[in-house]
């Protein structure tokens, strides 16, 4: 299966909604749960705006380790999710965080 096919079924609400529970472990669902909450999204939309974030916002050694992980994965829907997932869950971390700092004074990012 190509990147392009798999990109094309994240379009499906329906199929992403099957493949966010083998995504990872209880930890990360309820990491990737909270930052969707604080983003005012249910998990199955948080991980449909990442995968268009990615695709948008995803640097050339993002796009070459996500394809790289393809050729090895057993489930390439699943491993391109959960990439395109962890990719935007540690830059909205570190937004939620200067966010944070902002509004009580903290300053700097961590």
């Amino acid at each position: 299966m190509s990147l392009g096919e798999i990109l094309r079924q994240f379009d499906d609400e329906n199929f992403v909604a099957r493949l966010l529970p083998e995504l990872g472990d209880a930890q990360w669902q309820e990491r990737a749960s909270s930052v969707a909450a604080e983003h005012g999204e249910a998990l199955g939309e948080y991980a449909s705006a990442s995968v268009e974030r990615f695709a948008s916002g995803a640097q050339e050694e993002d796009w070459l380790s996500l394809v790289s992980a393809l050729n090895r994965a057993a489930d390439p829907g699943v491993v391109c999710l959960r990439r395109m997932m962890d990719w935007a869950i540690a830059r909205d971390g570190k937004e939620t965080k200067f966010c944070a700092a902002h509004r009580t004074g903290g300053g700097e990012t961590p």
